[in-house]
């Protein structure tokens, strides 16, 4: 009873420190083996999808939902459908979409300084989420959804992913049997969501239909997926495509949002960092409102070692859960097939190097010259490792860091005061509750 979906990586990195970097439970009859080891988590992602898989509790619920995409799919179906999504998010496509990014983060901005005029608090992790879903969409999909001003789609999308959380930790699948009022919500937003990828599967496919043959080059990832479905290279089918778009919209918008609304948390509870990423900000894109250039981001160093030290901190994936394909050895522990690993990959995370206390918020440790790799195998690895490393996360850092940038240029940013505690909420992702921020307008 002490495992609450919505805490779970709370108790898990809890025992951890009370028993050990590696230390087993059982949960209705099924031994579990929960990992802090940095060597030893890198060594089980390494081992996918060969030795070891998701749980298999994930792909279970995702099939069921009828969004048993590359996310969860395994063996030779994620190989299939890994390569037309890597290709979809690479260098090339990313860069061509940059202007859109813009102005999707122009929107925000504008929304923001409305906030600013009225002196309204701010959701900020909500307005997040609908700026990751139109940037998903957009380069996804190839259609603007505007949730920025809108709400609908948006509502659906919040409750799908926590109560996916609850029936993969659930000790049985009581859905099958009786509908709790959440389940009926569930249902109700995934019927709606359905609507929507279909109607986009439709309108790719009536462009694809008007497109010349020497025109090979898809547009989005939709086309991508769409083309290779008729021209048999991987071929996808019909409820393949519709998971796929499902899995890209739910997966791409959520785990980014939280992350940035992190940024924004330090930033907002740490005015010297504020500051100093204000200063950088405004030394190298000038009189601009926003990155315009594609590759500035990469000129700010202390912009990104806040945000490498916010997913140190808050791991948007604190914990990924993983069982072995047959009995395996990890490290020198014989693990049976069977058995579930839970790596809790932010409390690995946390044994970084520098001057400062593990749990101190100090960006200063990533400027210190050690190499990304040490990190990496100091067990720094927001994105996971090995050949199922995430593929979208060349779109999360660009996404992140053009909306982190637009606000050190344009807000200070303060917390609400006599606002509750800011929270961790575990939702299948970890996501900040109750944080509300004051936006002010810079001079």
């Amino acid at each position: 009873m002490q495992l609450q979906p919505e805490r779970l990586h709370l108790v898990l990195e809890q025992w951890c420190r009370e028993f050990g970097p590696v230390y087993t439970f059982r949960l209705i009859g099924r031994p579990f083996v929960a990992i802090a080891d940095p060597i030893l988590i890198t060594q089980v992602l390494r081992d996918r999808p060969g030795a070891f898989r998701r749980w298999n509790a994930i792909e279970t619920v995702a099939r069921e939902l009828g969004i048993n995409g590359v996310f969860s799919t395994e063996g030779e179906t994620w190989r299939r459908q890994r390569q037309l999504v890597v290709k979809a998010l690479d260098p090339l496509h990313l860069r061509a979409f940059f202007p859109s990014l813009c102005e999707m983060t122009r929107r925000l901005l504008q929304r923001w300084e409305s906030a600013a005029r009225d002196q309204r608090s701010v959701d900020i992790q909500k307005d997040l989420m609908r700026y990751t879903v139109d940037v998903t969409t957009n380069l996804a999909f190839g259609y603007d959804m505007d949730t920025i001003e809108g709400e609908v789609i948006q509502q659906h999308l919040e409750v799908i992913l926590p109560t996916i959380n609850r029936r993969i930790n659930a000790p049985i699948p009581y859905w099958h049997d009786l509908k709790l009022p959440a389940d009926k919500v569930l249902d109700r937003a995934l019927s709606a969501v359905q609507t929507l990828t279909k109607e986009l599967i439709a309108a790719n496919r009536a462009r694809l239909a008007q497109r010349s043959e020497a025109d090979a080059i898809p547009a989005n990832l939709l086309e991508a997926l769409l083309m290779a479905q008729q021209e048999g290279e991987a071929p996808l089918t019909d409820d393949e495509v519709l998971a796929n778009v499902f899995t890209i919209l739910l997966a791409g918008q959520d785990t980014t949002a939280n992350t940035i609304a992190w940024v924004a948390h330090f930033m907002s509870i740490l005015p010297d960092v504020q500051r100093k990423m204000q200063e950088e900000v405004d030394a190298v894109i000038g009189h601009a409102t926003m990155l315009e250039d594609f590759d500035v981001a990469d000129t700010l160093p202390y912009l990104n070692a806040v945000i490498n030290e916010a997913m140190r901190l808050k791991s948007a994936t604190p914990v990924l859960a993983v069982e072995p394909n047959y009995d395996v050895h990890v490290g020198d522990i014989a693990i049976p097939k069977g058995a579930v690993l839970s790596l809790l990959t932010r409390e690995a995370g946390l044994q970084q190097g520098g001057d400062s206390a593990a749990g101190v918020f100090d960006p200063d440790r990533w400027l210190t010259g050690v190499s990304a790799a040490s990190h990496h195998r100091a067990g720094f690895m927001p994105f996971g490792s090995g050949p199922r490393l995430c593929p979208g996360r060349s779109l999360a850092l660009m996404e992140v860091r053009s909306a982190v940038a637009m606000l050190c240029r344009n807000f200070d940013l303060l917390r609400v005061k006599d606002a509750p505690e800011v929270e961790e909420v575990f939702a299948f992702s970890m996501m900040p509750q109750n944080l509300r921020v004051e936006l002010r307008r810079r001079a």
